[in-house]
């Protein structure tokens, strides 16, 4: 007997698509992932003062984590501001970091590939021992 899924197919994907800010922000590779989402949770955190959001994934072919979770630091004034936002690692499968871009170059003389993985320029070792990275929005990931 095959089981239907509860809920309304792809329907966190759609609803991110269809807010005007967030949609600017989602590409293809990120539409295919974001498929597998089955649920977003905030909580309010008091100290320092702000909030997290928890995206539930289902199983997928992209990440092992079936949690992500994203932390938003704000200061409080007239209007509050993100101080920084703290997200976390991503255990992807080979070949599947949406974090990557592969580059398609034309043939030189002598070549043997169409196109070049780019990989963040950081060794193994290296890797493991960063506890912190941050990216170019300022963004930290643990």
């Amino acid at each position: 007997m095959i089981r239907a899924e509860k809920g309304v197919p792809d329907f966190w994907v759609t609803a991110m698509k269809t807010n005007e800010i967030l949609a600017e922000e989602i590409s293809e590779c990120d539409e295919e992932a974001l498929k597998y989402l089955k649920d977003i949770k905030w909580c309010r955190i008091d100290n320092p003062k702000g909030f997290k959001l928890e995206f539930f994934f289902g199983s997928n072919p992209f990440f092992k984590n079936y949690v992500l979770t994203k932390t938003y630091h704000m200061i409080e004034d007239d209007e509050p501001i993100q101080e920084k936002a703290i997200g976390m690692y991503i255990e992807w499968f080979p070949g599947k970091c949406l974090m990557q871009k592969v580059l398609k170059n034309k043939l030189k003389k002598g070549s043997k590939t169409k196109s070049q993985l780019l990989r963040p320029k950081i060794d193994k070792v290296k890797q493991k021992e960063l506890k912190q990275t941050t990216n170019a929005n300022g963004d930290q990931f643990t």
